[in-house]
C-alpha cells in the first residue's frame, strides 16, 4: 500500500516537472495547494471577520463587535441554524465565484468544494448522515448555463464527506428574475412559492449548498420549503457571504485550511 502510495506521488511529481501546473484561478504557473489553486490566490480571500451573526453570517460593519444575532434574524427567524462559508464576496474569492459561475470554468469547482468541505466537517457532527442539496437552478436558466455551479459543489462536497447528495429533491417551479436585478426587500417575494420538494423528508439533516449569499433571501426560502418538508435541521454552506459596507477587510491563508 505505501509502495503504490510512493509512486503515485513520484508520477505526480514527474507530471508537474514536464507540464507544471496552472493555477486556474490566477493562470500562472506556480505551486498548486491540493486543490490546484495557487497559494498567492489563497492567500487574497477575504476572511469572515471575527464580528458577524452567529447565524446567517452577515459580518458587522465594526470588525470588534461582540456575538450577537443581526437585525435580520431577530426580526424573521430564519428556518437554517447556521452558514458556514469561505469568507467575504470580495477580492480573490469574489473573482474566483465569478469565474466558476459566469466564465465556464467549472474546473474550479474541485479546489473551491475541498475548501468549503474542510469548513463543513468541523460543523457536521455525522456527515455521512447529511442530505446535501444545491440550490436548484430553472430549467430555462439551466440549458442557457448548461451547469448548476451549486449542483456541481454540492457534489464534491457529499464526496468529501461521505454524504448522500440528492440534486432533484428541489427545483423550481417558475422562472424569476434574477435577485440582483430586484431591491432587498423585494426579494423574498420574488421567491415566494418558487420552490418545491419532489418527495417529503423523514427529519433528516440537510445541507443547502449555494456559491454566494447577498440578502439570504434565496437560501431563506429553500430552507423554508425544506423545513416544511420534514428537514430535521438545514445548514447552509456557500462560497462567500456578501457584506452590507464596503470597508477594508483582513485576508486569510486558505492553504493552511
Amino acid at each position: 500500500m505505501g509502495g503504490e502510495s510512493f509512486l503515485c506521488r513520484e508520477l505526480v511529481g514527474l507530471f508537474d516537472l514536464l507540464l507544471p501546473p496552472v493555477c486556474p484561478l490566477c493562470g500562472q504557473n506556480r505551486p498548486a495547494w491540493r486543490g490546484g489553486i495557487c497559494r498567492h490566490c489563497l492567500r487574497g480571500y477575504p476572511a469572515l471577520p471575527t464580528g458577524h451573526c452567529p447565524r446567517c453570517s452577515l459580518p458587522y460593519e465594526s470588525p470588534d463587535s461582540s456575538v450577537h444575532l443581526c437585525g435580520d434574524c431577530l426580526r424573521h427567524q430564519p428556518e437554517f441554524e447556521r452558514v458556514v462559508t469561505l469568507g467575504l464576496f470580495s477580492g480573490q474569492l469574489r473573482e474566483a465565484v465569478h469565474q466558476l459561475k459566469f466564465s465556464r470554468r467549472p474546473l474550479l469547482d474541485r479546489p473551491l468544494g475541498a475548501m468549503l468541505s474542510r469548513r463543513l466537517r468541523g460543523v457536521l457532527a455525522c456527515p455521512r448522515e447529511t442530505l446535501f442539496i444545491p440550490v436548484p437552478l430553472h430549467l430555462k436558466r439551466l440549458r442557457q448555463r448548461t451547469f448548476n455551479q451549486s449542483a456541481l459543489l454540492a457534489r464534491h462536497l457529499a464526496s468529501r464527506l461521505h454524504g448522500r447528495l440528492d440534486s432533484d429533491l428541489l427545483y423550481r417551479t417558475r422562472e424569476t428574475p434574477p435577485q440582483q436585478s430586484i431591491r432587498a426587500e423585494q426579494r423574498h417575494q420574488n421567491l415566494r412559492d418558487a420552490f418545491t420538494l419532489s418527495r417529503s423528508l423523514q427529519g433528516e439533516r440537510v445541507v443547502l449548498v449555494d456559491d454566494v449569499m447577498t440578502t439570504g433571501a434565496t437560501v431563506g426560502e429553500c430552507a423554508r420549503v425544506l423545513r416544511c418538508g420534514g428537514a430535521g435541521q438545514v445548514v447552509v454552506a456557500v462560497l462567500a457571504r456578501a457584506p452590507r459596507f464596503l470597508a477594508p477587510t483582513p485576508t486569510k491563508d486558505l492553504s493552511r485550511i
